[in-house]
């Protein structure tokens, strides 16, 4: 886990990653998901409210949502208060 501020999407990478999804229907399929190894790789789609899920990192995505909210996750991740 990194340390420090958030690593988020800029605006540029946010277009990017609508522009591909809106490109890719096919990800709205329950039986489809790309993989790739890029923190903009669209994995998902849902078929209702077109919610894109990216891999992301600690911050974001896929890679997010792994690391700090699995129902396994044994690290505790404090946040400051500010």
């Amino acid at each position: 886990m990194t340390s420090g501020q958030e690593i988020l999407l800029t605006i540029d990478e946010i277009v990017e990653v609508e522009t591909f999804a809106d490109k890719n229907p096919i990800y709205r399929n329950e039986h489809v998901m790309n993989v790739g190894n890029d923190i903009k790789t669209v994995y998902k789609i849902s078929p209702i409210h077109g919610l894109i899920l990216i891999k992301g990192n600690d911050h974001t995505g896929f890679e997010h949502i792994h690391l700090r909210h699995e129902f396994w996750t044994v690290d505790p991740f404090w946040k400051d208060n500010l």
